[in-house]
């Protein structure tokens, strides 16, 4: 999203999870207005795959990903996998741990059961990521003449498992609730042997000792007025994490590290309104809160110092979808745009102390503005396929010699592109939200004249 361009990038990724996880085009293009419902919601709450009985969706944007797979089982069950190319892992947590390991985005498996009135859906993933190295050296050791062998074997561990589990209560009040768990760990052992004319073995070891928790929760409320759906959420989230152990064969252990402590509230408020008689679908969302992010050493001196920083963050999105359904060879096109600001600011402290001195600081750092980000898109449906590009204004404005220039983003001009497959009618697509029936192919229509003939009306685009 637009404020990782920002210094304060590193928080920022939790501070705006919610607009931040992984989009399509069509989401992309509304701004990233995520009270705009869409099937990419499942990646926040599970329970969302139960309003899915057979759907496919997958996006590309140099890289595949997000991709979503959902089987309905009967009226009941619901199982399916999604895969992006990132991690759910807290990037703040990974980069304490002392590894050159990267996760591996592995996909995650989806099982809900729709009961009508409480909609259950979990989602069970396992990050990891190995790393296995054998090393023979063969020389003179002990500078005797004689040669010996070294074989030195390592091997790294990072594991993220964890789970999403989501309630929704379309009857209540249309409520949804969701909840993210993480555990995430890190181990390393080094093992070397020498043989030959002197043996012996030393070992090494590194894991984490502090307990890793990752762990999000969110709520969301839906209120119909008038014609308007009022949505309100809340959502935060909390990470723990810093120390790890070191054992070497021969040594007394050592503890590396010190207590890290992330924690995230916010609050967000939108409304949406489906005007039927234009097929117009519009949305506008305001979302803020706040991220402490801690950093406290085991034993705080005047020169090994705690710090904790406070970040403000506010953000607004917006989006407009039209659609034209009177069309002759397809059910539907769809244009659409997107606006996004955000603004945040960051107060740090650092405090320590010692026999004779103390040093305390806090700075107020000036507010960071991102602009306001402009988005366009457009989409294609045809029967049980819905195809969604987002496109970049830079290179519409390329293209007719408004800027100068060449634009590319990721070797073409598209920045996204979403291919939608749902054969239950439950996703964006298909026949669109509004209307409940598909529309037909040939919108021609046959009046009478007065000497007795017809007279053919063709009312429909020509597509």
């Amino acid at each position: 999203m637009l404020l990782k361009k920002t210094g304060a990038a590193g928080i920022l990724l939790m501070v705006i999870a919610s607009l931040a996880v992984a989009q399509n085009a069509r989401r992309d293009a509304l701004g990233g207005t995520t009270v705009i419902g869409d099937m990419v919601d499942i990646l926040t709450n599970p329970a969302d795959v139960c309003d899915y009985v057979d759907a496919v969706q997958v996006t590309y944007d140099g890289s595949v990903g997000p991709a979503i797979v959902v089987k309905g089982i009967g009226d009941l069950l619901r199982v399916g996998l999604w895969y992006d190319d990132q991690t759910v892992a807290n990037s703040r947590i990974l980069s304490d741990f002392s590894s050159p390991l990267s996760l591996d985005p592995i996909p995650h498996l989806l099982l809900g059961m729709d009961f009508e009135a409480v909609q259950l859906g979990l989602d069970l993933y396992w990050e990891r990521a190995i790393f296995k190295s054998k090393e023979e050296d063969t020389r003179d050791f002990d500078n005797d003449g004689t040669n010996s062998n070294l074989t030195t074997t390592h091997k790294s561990t990072l594991m993220n498992p964890g789970f999403r589990f989501g309630i929704n209560l379309p009857e209540m009040m249309d409520m949804d609730l969701w909840i993210k768990s993480s555990f995430p760990g890190f181990k390393s052992d080094t093992l070397q042997e020498i043989s030959g004319d002197s043996s012996y073995t030393y070992e090494k070891t590194i894991k984490s000792e502090f307990p890793a928790l990752d762990l999000d929760a969110g709520w969301e409320i839906t209120l119909p007025i008038s014609v308007h759906d009022l949505y309100i959420g809340f959502e935060g989230g909390l990470a723990t994490f810093g120390k790890t152990v070191t054992s070497e064969t021969n040594l007394d252990d050592t503890t590396t590290g010190s207590n890290h402590f992330v924690a995230d509230i916010g609050a967000y408020t939108g409304i949406t309104r489906e005007i039927i008689e234009h097929e117009v679908l519009t949305g506008i969302m305001i979302a803020g809160g706040i991220v402490f992010d801690r950093d406290a050493p085991d034993e705080i001196t005047y020169t090994n110092k705690k710090t904790l920083d406070n970040t403000l963050y506010l953000l607004i999105a917006g989006g407009v979808e039209k659609e034209w359904s009177t069309l002759k060879r397809l059910d539907a096109i769809q244009a659409r745009c997107g606006l996004l600001y955000g603004v945040l600011e960051q107060i740090e402290h650092e405090s320590g102390d010692s026999a004779s001195n103390e040093y305390k600081l806090r700075v107020k750092n000036t507010a960071v503005r991102s602009g306001l980000d402009a988005y366009l898109g457009m989409g294609v449906t045809k029967s049980v396929f819905q195809f969604d590009l987002q496109i970049a204004p830079a290179a519409i404005l390329n293209a007719f010699k408004l800027v100068q220039g060449t634009y590319n983003s990721g070797g073409n001009d598209f920045v996204k592109a979403t291919v939608t497959v749902d054969f239950g009618g439950g996703s964006y697509g298909g026949a669109s939200d509004f209307s409940s029936s598909t529309p037909s192919y040939d919108t021609s229509t046959e009046t009478s004249t007065e000497a007795g003939g017809t007279t053919d009306t063709d009312e429909g685009f020509d597509f």
